[in-house]
C-alpha cells in the first residue's frame, strides 16, 4: 500500500455567488408585472496530495529502487518520484430571464376571478475538470473523470382562480418545459378549498410533475471505482464453500445461521452518465384540514401521497451481479465482465431510467399564541411527519424503506419563541 508515501489528503473550497435585478410595474389598476435577470455562478477546486501514480510505484518496485519489504527505509526522493498533486475544477452557471404578470379577469360569486402567468428562458453550463493523470486512470485510489455539458431551457406557466363562491374556489395550473438536451414535459395541478366555517377550511389538489436529468448524470465521463460487491462465482473460485459464500448459483441467499460468513470483493468498477436520459415524472394527491379553534390555537392536518416513475438512479453494482446471476438482462450501457473461471473480473454501471417510488403520510402542525400581559408574548408550534410508507421498486427488487431510507418514519419539532419588548428568546 506504500504506507511511507504517507496519508492522502484532500483540500476542497467552494464559491457560490447569486446575483438578481428585477422590477415591479402596476401597469393598470388589474394589471402587474414582474420581470428580471438572474446569474448565477458556483466553483469548486479540490486539491489532493499525496496521491500514488501506479505506472511509476510499479517500475520503481520493479527495478528494485523501491523496497516492498521495507517501505520507510526507501529513500525520499524515490518515494517522490512516485508521488503527485491532483486536482480538480469544476463549475455550475445559469443564466436567466424571466417576466411574470398578474390580471384580474372577472366578478365571480366569491370575488375577483385572477391569472397569473409568466415565462422563463434559462442557461445551464457545468464542467468538472480533473488533472491529466487522474483523466489517464494512473493515479490509484482517486475516482472521477473529466466531463461538462450545457443546455437550454425555456418554460411558460400559468395558474387561474376560481371563487365560486366566497366558501368555495378552484384554482387550475399548468407548467410547460423545454429542454434541448432531453425534451419537454407538462406539469398540470388542480387544487380546490372549501371553508364552511370562518375558522375551519378543508383542501385537496391534485397534480403531476417532473424532474430533468442533472447535467453530470447526462454528460458524465467513464470514472473509476472499486466497490465492493459478494458473488457466488468469484467467491468459490478461491477456495471457499458454497455455505461460506452465503449464496448459490443463482444469487439467492442460502446463509441460515449469523456465523456463515459474507465474503466480499473489490472489484474494477465504472460508472458513467448517459446521454439517453429522461426524466422522472410524479403524480401526487393530498388532503388536508386548517382549524383556527381559538384565536390562540391552530392546527392543521395534511394527507399526502406521492408516485414517481422512470426515475433517475445509478443502477447498484451488487444489483448488477445478481442480475448476471439470475440471468436477468441488464440495462442499456451496464455490464458484468468475468475471467475465465467466472469469477467477476469488472463492473460497468450507468444512470437510468429505472424504478418506481411510492410513499404517502401525514403531516400535523400546532401552532399557539398567548399574550402573558407584563411578561410578554409565547409562542410554540409542533410539527409532526409521519411517513406512512415508503416503497421503491428497482427492476425485479421491491424494498419497503420504511423507517431507515433519509430520515426516520416519525419526525416531531418543537419550536418556543418567548418574547418580551425588545428581547426574544427562542
Amino acid at each position: 500500500r506504500y504506507a511511507a508515501a504517507g496519508n492522502r489528503d484532500n483540500f476542497v473550497d467552494n464559491t457560490a455567488t447569486d446575483f438578481t435585478l428585477g422590477f415591479q410595474w402596476q401597469a393598470t389598476d388589474k394589471l402587474a408585472l414582474d420581470f428580471g435577470i438572474r446569474r448565477s455562478e458556483a466553483k469548486f477546486k479540490e486539491t489532493g496530495r499525496g496521491y500514488i501514480v501506479t505506472p511509476l510505484a510499479e517500475a520503481a518496485a520493479a527495478s528494485g529502487d523501491y523496497n516492498l519489504f521495507d517501505p520507510f527505509g526507501n529513500p525520499e526522493e524515490v518515494i517522490k518520484g512516485f508521488t503527485a498533486t491532483i486536482g480538480r475544477d469544476g463549475k455550475f452557471d445559469i443564466q436567466e430571464v424571466f417576466a411574470n404578470a398578474t390580471l384580474d379577469l372577472f366578478e365571480m360569486g366569491g370575488g375577483m376571478s385572477a391569472i397569473a402567468f409568466g415565462a422563463e428562458y434559462r442557461e445551464e453550463d457545468y464542467a468538472d475538470i480533473y488533472d491529466s493523470l487522474s483523466e489517464a486512470g494512473v493515479v490509484a485510489g482517486s475516482a472521477g473523470n473529466s466531463a461538462a455539458g450545457q443546455r437550454e431551457i425555456y418554460a411558460a406557466y400559468a395558474e387561474w382562480l376560481f371563487p365560486i363562491v366566497s366558501s368555495f374556489d378552484v384554482t387550475v395550473a399548468a407548467r410547460y418545459d423545454n429542454y434541448s438536451d432531453y425534451g419537454s414535459d407538462v406539469s398540470p395541478k388542480v387544487s380546490v378549498r372549501w371553508q364552511p366555517l370562518d375558522s375551519l377550511t378543508f383542501r385537496a389538489s391534485a397534480g403531476e410533475g417532473f424532474r430533468a436529468p442533472p447535467l453530470p448524470y447526462l454528460y458524465g465521463a467513464r470514472s473509476f471505482s472499486a466497490e465492493e460487491v459478494q458473488d457466488f462465482r468469484t467467491c468459490t473460485n478461491v477456495g471457499y464453500t458454497a455455505a461460506q459464500c452465503g449464496n448459490d448459483a443463482n444469487g439467492d441467499n442460502i446463509a441460515d445461521a449469523p456465523e456463515v460468513p459474507t465474503v466480499q470483493y473489490q472489484i474494477d468498477s465504472y460508472s458513467s452518465g448517459n446521454i439517453d436520459l429522461q426524466s422522472e415524472s410524479s403524480k401526487q394527491y393530498s388532503l388536508g384540514v386548517a382549524w383556527d379553534a381559538t384565536d390562540w390555537l391552530n392546527v392543521t392536518l395534511d394527507y399526502y401521497k406521492i408516485k414517481i416513475e422512470d426515475r433517475i438512479r445509478l443502477i447498484a453494482y451488487q444489483e448488477l451481479v445478481d442480475f448476471d446471476n439470475r440471468g436477468i438482462a441488464l440495462p442499456a450501457g451496464t455490464s458484468v465482465i468475468r475471467r475465465p473461471n467466472g469469477a467477476v473480473r469488472e463492473i460497468n454501471t450507468a444512470y437510468a431510467n429505472e424504478g418506481d417510488l411510492e410513499t404517502s403520510g401525514l403531516d400535523f402542525n400546532l401552532r399557539t399564541r398567548f399574550d402573558l400581559g407584563s411578561m410578554g408574548k409565547l409562542e410554540n408550534w409542533l410539527q409532526v411527519a409521519h411517513v406512512l410508507d415508503y416503497t421503491l421498486t428497482d427492476g425485479a427488487i421491491v424494498k419497503d424503506r420504511l423507517g431507515f431510507v433519509t430520515a426516520p418514519d416519525l419526525r416531531g419539532s418543537l419550536r418556543n419563541t418567548w418574547s418580551y419588548g425588545d428581547f426574544t428568546v427562542n
